[in-house]
């Protein structure tokens, strides 16, 4: 039984690890697009929605105070 909570937590420190990268990877993505001048504010409102996990992000709001 101990093993199997063990296992389990591991699991869940997996999937943290890679929810952390996958947000930094995002915020990459995004902040290289708009350095390189795809600035589309229109598009950022009205998709506001795709970005709901980054949203709380420090650095999505500073990008978007550039946009």
């Amino acid at each position: 039984m101990v093993a199997l909570i063990l296992a389990a937590n591991r699991q869940v420190n997996k999937a943290c690890s890679i929810v952390d990268f996958l947000v930094k990877e995002a915020l990459d993505w995004l902040e290289n697009s708009i350095y390189k001048g795809v600035i589309n504010y229109p598009f950022f409102s009205y998709y506001l929605h795709w970005f709901e996990n980054i949203c709380k992000e420090e650095r999505f709001k500073k990008l978007m105070e550039l946009v």
